[in-house]
């Protein structure tokens, strides 16, 4: 074989290893952008988990969507699926488990989750008496800490108001998400304005 037949062969084979062997990485991108579901997508899975009863995948694939990237009415949706993949959980676990699940809720700030959560422990007639006793107690302690930071959140839902009217949106949601996070009891007047 002549050197010029071989220098060919070589550069043929060279280039063929390169675009083949790589995987032709053009190619692979769209591919890839196709795959990546879109937030609306996200929550619809969530919700379908949710209603077969993967609370725990539910919980992951609502947590990985950005509200921002949301409609309105659709961060509500994920808000209340969130909740209720919360307390579904809870009640998943043992009654000792799900004091936890109040509890650590209620130490990391999230009081509506936690009232909920220690509300259904006190209601629960399956409860041990012990486990009861105690979550009433938490309750109420929940509940104080919940008026105590009513005014705040009144005040936090007036800004909420006004950095929407200013086209501040993900600022708005955020402060509205702490106002639901907190739960407390703003007054008749006050609950339909978190809402809208």
């Amino acid at each position: 074989m002549n050197k010029r037949l071989r220098s060919r062969v070589l550069a043929a084979s060279i280039f063929s290893s390169a675009v083949f062997g790589a995987g032709v990485p053009w190619m692979e991108s769209p591919v890839r952008a196709q795959d990546k579901a879109t937030p609306e997508e996200m929550l619809q899975r969530g919700q379908n988990l949710f209603d077969q009863k993967n609370y725990a995948e539910a919980k992951r694939i609502l947590n990985d969507i950005d509200p921002a990237q949301l409609r309105e009415d659709l961060r509500a949706k994920r808000a209340t699926l969130l909740t209720q993949t919360d307390v579904a959980l809870a009640q998943s676990m043992g009654p000792n488990g799900r004091f936890d699940s109040a509890q650590q809720d209620m130490d990391a700030g999230k009081l509506a989750s936690a009232a909920s959560k220690f509300q259904a422990l006190a209601d629960d007639a399956t409860t041990p008496t012990d486990v009861r006793q105690k979550s009433a107690t938490q309750l109420a302690l929940v509940k104080q800490q919940q008026a105590a930071r009513a005014d705040d959140m009144k005040k936090l839902l007036d800004q909420a108001e006004g950095l929407y009217n200013t086209g501040k949106i993900d600022d708005a949601q955020n402060a509205l998400n702490t106002v639901e996070m907190v739960g407390a009891d703003l007054g008749w007047q006050a609950t339909p304005r978190v809402k809208q």
